[in-house]
């Protein structure tokens, strides 16, 4: 692991001593070090630094301080130097590896020590989130339970674990059921190998889980019950399904069950109520659950699908029961009224279960016990089930009085199910409503009764919940819960509130009492931010009636008005409620924006809200989703915000019974609702598809939102922007735009479009656009995690999107533990959103001189791009409108690519530009209806009747063009396509290109069969017209990116436009992998510096240390993935010498032309070019303050000259005592100054608290401390925030090693060298998607698998409808787009047509209409082959596919077992892109008729056109008639073979992708007979 070490000279002034700094750079954590020799200076100035960021996952360590200040100011200091790390996890700190800093004056040799390498160990990480603790350990033992349930509520197990003594493995299942489940079945072995209880299986389809678990694994399961085991499985809501027998196989578990060794079943828990015949518009029907599931436990209340906004899932139907069936010595048991939809995060829960007395429709918010309540129920049948329950339970409770008076003894009366025995005692907790924990009290228990009273003292009015543990010697007996409603003459009924308070102005409120109060009954007011924090209060007489809030800053959207009523000074009754905020949203595009696909849904539900907490916390600011207030108010109180999408999606309008005036009354509606809690911005589709007609239907759309939401922002998700799409006018419709990039998006691959060019050039100054990212999770990439957060920033973004919060993209997956990518995009906000986002969004991005002309559909517009880009020669597009109505006299060099249609102002616009000094490029064809036009601007002529251009363009061709400022240098050599004019001529203007070569053709060559190419190579390649000092020159080719990148320098050079800001170089990558940006704010210039590392390639891979290890657990992986990118040393070459920062680590170079630094793939760097040094940072704040006291904090930042341009400054406010920063706000500096008034919270603890300042652009730094001084206790308390919690703890994996990358592609390479790879090679049903038409959600099948050596590849196609049955056909019939359904799909789709390339005829009989039974990888010695059977009336049928290391043919073997007497076999091919034109040929071998060659001769891969030949190789010997004829080439041979006989054939085929027609030819003329040896040595071999 290289460790490398920056030097760098401080000047000397008044306020920083001359210094020599050496900056540890390493990669994205600090890694131990030690020397191996003395070092040369004393070792009692080594001082021991320990450092960790956030996560613990990266530190960047840069220790700079002058000498005379000590080591212990600098220690004090250190953590400023990168603010955003600055909060630690004190739990990892041992952990930390160790740097030393070597500081000395102004000359220091140093000698640099020998390093040992390291990392920290790899983390368990653990969530716990705000639950009660039922049980300890368990008398009964420990259940031991394997969940298997949908991916999204993986986490439902580990709650119920949290609360009881469970021990749970969970499978998540992912997918959408029918079609879409996929179960690991490979992980799910490995689970069933340990010892459970029971298995669960949660899911309402659990049935489609089964038809995807493996016949090994069913039988595994189905023996396990046998055994002794209790499988239980969730029937949803609804009654006991009627057997069907129909569904029995030998290895289908769910078939035994239904209806194998069970008759009927046996229902042991009834308790069921019929709530069909509810009206669910009518209140809350109260039920009474099963008794044995709920024994001493409150009821519960069912919430019908009217009277609640549900998530997702079926209504309640059946209620909640259970049924019991014996097999062996287990039992199966059918639990209905459990179990979520697939994209639920419920696994246990009833949706709609909320506490009894709770009539607030969004139940899970404002009713924590409720779940509490529900798990123990989980437990209970969990226990019961596996028999797993202590002797002595607890069968009934009950409260002696109910209602009961506040402050009056009540107690709890216990029934046991036996007398009890000596060492009891009962544990009880009293809960408010709230789930706050109000008194608790450990009581002893007599032994020898059956029952027992516990006496407790309600304390706060409302529904209370009495806890209870029966526990004895250490152990838990039993639990439960008792409710009872406390009473007080006086007590709150109400709190009102504004619906939307306005900013700035007192919030008034009032309350109904239920009595009239007295001189000691006070209302005391909290409103609560969503980080905790207290931001008003109020202390009231009660009998007022009414009161204000004094104005707070409004930082979010959803506050918490807590409401106490207060008798003689003790809180007896409270309330909380959502107070909704509105929020000035011109500030939105101020800061960088990070938004996240919200599959949390639409009902608020509990665990929906620690996720959100969770999300908050790793930097998401909004959420995608359009649920509703419930979801609004969700995501509300965890400090972010909504992201309307899907609410108006233009697919709607081809469904049956579009009303146009009904949707965009629905529209509004879901504005209405949403405009109260300040959306970001509203989408009205995701991947809206056919953009024709987006730009009315969103000028419409906006229309009616913004009656409900004048400012609203207003666009798309999930946009594919390219030169199809009317770009310019998109973005003056849309101004909140969550477009697509890269397009191919799932790839870490970030380089493959020029989109995000797009974007930027187009988008609106108010708009806020930034693009989804994470696709690509399963690649492990850090640099593709750590890059695209400041790439999207670079490229003109105001922030990133994540998609999504949970399913196989999941940044949050259900379990709630962070992932790789997660952790390392998480560490890179942290410091974007520190100042840097704010910084780079209030510059302009340097477009340069260049510009390229926006025209729709003009080909050849991205290589210019990417060329630009490659380069790093600043520019953007533009549209034909401002070319006419905005010239800019800075711009110098304009490209046209195919500019269509110029009218007369657009080609006037662009011959005045060139008159003006400037080159005007343009790439044919330009189609113009004026001529005249052409020859004014470029001045060439065409006739009018110019002829088709489909066989003349797009030919591979090599150009010589010579400018004409340099007549005396070589003429250029570019290669690219020819555009396909044959007839151009040169006018006023001058050819100063010929075409020299097309295709592999010079002028000279023999044009036989392609005559087509001789005009083309007497046309012009280029016409130049001077205009002035300015030129006019058209392109009659496409330049390829190499020859745009050599013309672009050469006519950049021609120009007077100043070069660009910087350059960097770097000897150990290509140039054209560094990507640079430029922004510039008034004397303030940063550059973004990115390289493209999938063009680089990783230095290092992470190994495991032996042949026990998996590398994805060792320490290294756990940090980094599976690979390392290496620092290489760069320089940076100025325009202009100017004073040099590195913005992200703070390192200052000195007023500098140029200066080395070390550039790594994966990790963006920022630089600052300053006129003038940066001397001092400097805070101004009070020495003291009180909570709720505002505090002015002046910023200043002075320079050692000129007036400071525009600094973003980050303030964080922390103390020792807060696990996360109190303040963090970013405050502008305009002429170096600003100041920054925050108000403390009521509640902020008392002490020294930090403030740490950091310059966004410079990286500098200072701090300064406030003490904070609370002198008066807050009445009625302070709540503390519900927030998951998350631990770590070490793993024991290795360290893991580092292998060279290079050298293991190497080796893997050679490895594959001599063998041949199969994939894929299994037949898979599955239920047929929507565009089967009629066979819609019918039986299919389906295979894609592929034979692939070092020379080629194919891969086959199978998909077939093979539903027999439901279509009444003869059994082991199919349906396919061609018989049999099976054909080449790559490298050529339509050559060996993929559909269905052949038919196998059995006398009168087709194989082709009968399903493939089984596909076999029979790989041996380094053949590839895949062996498909079929089953026909006429007997069996194999055919193989095979590939040898060395060759790149397709083997196939026919193997036949008739079984009746069969005479003839017939083999037909189709060959679909075969048509009877001209240019179409087959060339058949002309001695021995053995192979034949089709192909195009005008869309010949020679010229760089079509898909390339095709052929096939027979032993004519073998068969009694050949045809080659196209389109079906046919093989017969009368066979009369036996029942039980075998016939066994062969042929070849090949696809040339890569060779021209000749080359084609050539090959099979010089490999026909070998590989007809090859061939008749596998048949006769049987293939292997």
């Amino acid at each position: 692991m290289p460790f490398t070490f920056h030097h760098s000279h401080f000047s000397t002034s008044s306020k920083c001593k001359r210094l020599s700094v050496f900056s540890f750079n390493l990669y994205h954590h600090t890694y131990s070090c030690r020397s191996a020799d003395k070092p040369p200076f004393p070792s009692s100035l080594l001082p021991i630094l320990e450092l960790v960021s956030y996560n613990c996952f990266r530190c960047r360590i840069l220790l700079c301080s002058a000498v005379s200040e000590g080591f212990t100011h600098l220690w004090r200091n250190m953590a400023a130097i990168n603010c955003f790390s600055l909060l630690a996890h004190k739990c990892c700190m041992k952990y930390l590896s160790t740097a030393i800093a070597f500081i000395a004056l102004s000359t220091f040799t140093f000698i640099p020590p020998v390093i040992a390498v390291t990392v920290p160990p790899a983390f368990q990480e653990s969530i716990s989130t705000p639950h009660w603790r039922w049980e300890g350990r368990n008398a009964a033992g420990t259940v031991r339970a394997l969940f298997i349930t949908q991916s999204y509520a993986v986490r439902d197990p580990d709650e119920l674990a949290q609360r009881f003594d469970i021990e749970v493995t969970t499978l998540g299942v992912p997918g959408q059921p029918p079609n879409g489940i996929k179960v690991d079945n490979n992980h799910l072995a490995s689970l069933l190998t340990n010892e459970y209880h029971a298995v669960v299986i949660t899911p309402y389809y659990a049935r489609d889980i089964f038809d995807q678990i493996s016949p090994e694994n069913r039988a595994t399961i189905l023996n396990f019950v046998r055994r002794g085991g209790t499988l239980v499985i969730s029937r949803g809501y609804g009654s006991w399904p009627a057997p069907k027998p129909s569904v029995k196989t030998s290895d289908d578990l769910l078939g035994d069950l239904l209806s194998g060794e069970i008759d009927k079943p046996e229902v042991v828990d009834d308790g069921r109520l019929n709530l069909g015949s509810l009206d669910h518009d009518t209140g809350s029907p109260q039920i009474t659950l099963s008794s044995e599931m709920t024994r001493a436990l409150p009821p519960v209340q069912v919430h019908g699908s009217k009277g609640v906004r549900r998530t997702h899932g079926p209504s309640y139907r059946g209620g909640l029961s259970m049924a019991t069936l014996p097999l062996g010595k287990g039992k199966v048991v059918y639990l209905f009224g459990v179990g979520g939809h697939w994209t639920s995060f419920n696994a246990l829960l009833g949706e709609d279960i909320a506490w009894p007395t709770h009539s607030n429709p969004g139940a899970f918010f404002d009713d924590p016990v409720a779940p509490e309540l529900h798990f123990a129920i989980v437990a209970r049948w969990l226990r019961k089930t596996t028999s797993m329950e202590a002797d002595l339970t607890v069968r009934t409770v009950s409260v002696e009085t109910d209602p009961a008076p506040l402050d009056t003894p009540n107690s709890l009366r216990l029934t046991f199910s036996k007398a009890t025995t000596e060492g009891l005692s009962l544990c009880w907790m009293l809960y408010s409503p709230q789930a706050d924990l109000l008194a608790s009290n450990t009581v002893p228990v007599a032994s020898g009764v059956f029952d027992a009273d516990v006496s407790f003292m309600p304390s706060k009015v409302g529904p209370l919940v009495c806890q209870w543990r029966l526990e004895q010697a250490g152990t838990t007996l039993d639990s439960g819960a008792a409710a009872f409603v406390a009473t007080a003459p006086v007590a709150l009924a109400s709190v009102s509130l504004p619906t939307a308070p306005a900013p700035n102005t007192p919030l008034a409120l009032s309350w109904q009492l239920t009595a009239a109060a007295d001189e000691t009954h006070h209302i005391i007011l909290q409103l609560y931010d969503p980080k905790g924090n207290i931001v008003a209060m109020a202390d009231t007489p009660a009998h007022a009636g009414e009161t204000t809030l004094a104005p707070w800053p409004i930082r979010y959207t959803t506050y918490t008005l807590r409401t106490l009523l207060l008798a003689d000074g003790r809180a007896i009754d409270e309330q909380r409620q959502p107070v909704t905020c509105l929020l000035d949203r011109a500030t939105d595009t101020d800061e960088y924006l990070v938004a996240a696909w919200a599959m949390e849904g639409g009902l608020g539900t509990w665990q929906g809200r620690y996720r959100s907490a969770i999300l908050n916390r790793l930097g998401i600011m909004a959420l995608s989703g359009n649920g509703g207030a419930p979801f609004y108010r969700m995501i509300g109180e965890a400090a972010m915000r909504p992201t309307l999408c899907n609410i108006f999606h233009p697919a709607a309008r081809s469904r049956p019974g579009y009303d146009a005036t009904k949707a965009h009354a629905n529209l509004l509606h879901k504005a209405e609702e949403a405009a109260p809690h300040s959306p970001v911005g509203y989408m009205f589709g995701d991947e809206p598809g056919n953009m024709g007609d987006v730009i009315e239907y969103s000028s419409q759309a906006a229309a009616t939102i913004r009656q409900a939401d004048p400012t609203a922002r207003v666009g798309w998700s999930g946009v594919w922007l390219d030169f199809k799409q009317d770009v310019p006018e998109f973005f003056k419709t849309c101004n909140y735009v969550t477009a697509y990039s890269p397009h191919h998006l799932y790839t870490p691959n970030l380089w493959l479009g020029v989109e995000r060019d797009l974007y930027r050039s187009f988008k609106q100054p108010d708009s806020i656009l930034t693009c989804w990212t994470h696709y690509a999770p399963w690649a492990d990439n850090e640099p593709y995690s750590r890059t695209v957060p400041w790439l999207w920033l670079f490229e003109g973004m105001n922030g990133v999107s994540y998609f999504s919060t949970a399913d196989e993209f999941a940044i949050l997956p259900g379990d709630l533990r962070l992932t790789h990518e997660t952790r390392w995009w998480n560490e890179e906000l942290r410091e974007l959103k520190h100042g840097a986002g704010k910084q780079l969004i209030g510059m302009e991005r340097d477009n340069g001189g260049i510009r390229i002309l926006f025209t729709r559909y003009a080909g050849g517009s991205e290589t210019w791009m990417r060329a630009l880009n490659q380069l790093n020669i600043p520019y953007r597009l533009f549209d034909r409108d401002e070319l006419v109505t905005n010239p800019d006299q800075h711009v110098k060099l304009v490209i046209c690519p195919e500019p269509q249609h110029l009218s007369e102002k657009e080609s006037a616009a662009l011959q005045a530009c060139a008159a003006a000094g400037g080159i005007v490029v343009a790439v044919g064809p330009a189609l113009t209806n004026s001529n005249s036009r052409l020859e004014a601007l470029f001045g060439l002529t065409r006739p009018a009747d110019n002829p088709p251009l489909q066989t003349t363009a797009n030919i591979n061709s090599t150009v010589s063009l010579r400018l004409p400022a340099d007549q005396q240098a070589p003429p250029l050599t570019l290669s690219g396509k020819t555009t396909g004019e044959c007839r151009l001529a040169p006018g006023s203007g001058h050819a100063i290109a010929t075409f020299s070569r097309l295709g592999d053709k010079t002028p000279e060559s023999n044009l036989e069969h392609l005559d087509f190419l001789s005009p083309l190579f007497e046309t012009p390649a280029a016409i130049a017209k001077q205009h002035g000092s300015g030129l006019a020159l058209y392109l009659n080719f496409h330049p390829d990116l190499a020859a745009a990148k050599n013309l672009i320098t050469n006519l950049v050079a021609q120009t007077s436009l100043p070069p660009p800001v910087a350059q960097i170089t770097c000897n150990a990558t290509p140039a054209d992998t560094i990507y640079l940006y430029p922004f510039k704010n008034g004397p303030v210039t940063m550059l973004g510096v990115v390289q493209d590392y999938w063009r680089v390639p990783p230095q290092w891979n992470v190994a495991a240390e032996n042949g026990n290890t998996h590398a994805g657990q060792t320490a290294l992986y756990y940090y980094h993935g599976p690979s390392i990118w290496a620092e290489h040393p760069a320089q940076i070459k100025l325009a202009t010498a100017a004073h040099l920062y590195n913005a992200r680590t703070g390192l200052y170079y000195g007023r500098v032309e140029q200066a080395q630094f070390q550039l790594q793939a994966g990790r963006p760097d920022l630089f600052a070019l300053l006129p003038y040094r940066v001397e001092e940072l400097k805070l101004t704040l009070p020495t003291t303050a009180t909570p709720g006291e505002l505090v002015n904090i002046g910023v200043e930042l002075f320079t050692d000259g000129p007036a400071a341009g525009r600094h973003v400054v980050n303030v964080t406010l922390t103390h020792d005592s807060a696990p996360h920063p109190a303040e963090s706000r970013n405050v502008e500096l305009l002429n170096g100054k600003a100041t920054l008034t925050l108000q403390l919270p009521y509640n902020t603890p008392s002490g020294v608290w930090k403030a740490l300042a950091r310059d966004a652009v410079s990286g500098q730094y200072t701090t300064k401390t406030l003490s904070v001084v609370s002198t008066t206790p807050i009445a009625g308390g302070v709540l503390h925030p519900k927030h998951p919690v998350s631990t770590l703890t070490a793993l024991p994996w290795p360290q893991g090693r580092l292998v060279s990358h290079a050298e293991a592609k190497q080796q893997r390479e050679a490895s594959q060298s001599d063998k041949v790879s199969v994939s894929g090679a299994t037949l898979t049903p599955y239920a047929l998607p929507q565009h089967w038409g009629k066979y819609a959600n019918q039986k299919g099948l389906k295979a894609n698998f592929t034979l692939r050596n070092p020379l080629a590849y194919y891969q086959m196609r199978y998909e077939v409808c093979n539903d027999w049955e439901a279509n009444g056909w003869e059994k082991g019939r199919i349906w396919a787009n061609a018989r049999p359904g099976l054909g080449i799909h790559r490298p050529n789709p339509m050559a060996w047509y993929y559909n269905g390339y052949l038919e196998i005829w059995l006398d009168d009989l087709c194989a082709a209409n009968y399903a493939a039974t089984s596909i076999t990888d029979s790989s041996a010695n380094g053949n590839g082959q895949v062996d498909m059977a079929f089953t026909t009336p006429s007997g069996d049928v194999t055919l193989s596919f095979a590939m040898m290391p060395d060759h790149i043919g397709l083997f196939q073997q026919l193997e036949i077992r008739p079984s009746k007497p069969l005479r003839n076999v017939k083999v037909m091919f189709r060959r679909y892109e075969w048509a009877d034109q001209p240019h179409r040929f087959i060339e058949i071998d002309p001695e021995e008729q053995s192979w034949a060659l089709t192909g195009d001769r005008h869309a010949d891969r020679a010229l760089g056109k079509g898909r390339g030949p095709a052929a096939m190789l027979v032993e004519p010997a073998a068969w009694d008639k050949v045809s080659f004829t196209p389109p079906h080439p046919t093989l017969q041979k009368t066979i009369n073979l036996q029942a039980g006989e075998t016939f066994k054939t062969g042929w070849v085929l090949w696809l040339f992708p890569d060779h021209g027609n000749e080359q084609a030819h050539n090959y099979l003329r010089d490999n026909s007979a070998a590989t007809r040896q090859r061939l008749a040595e596998l048949i006769n071999s049987a293939w292997q």
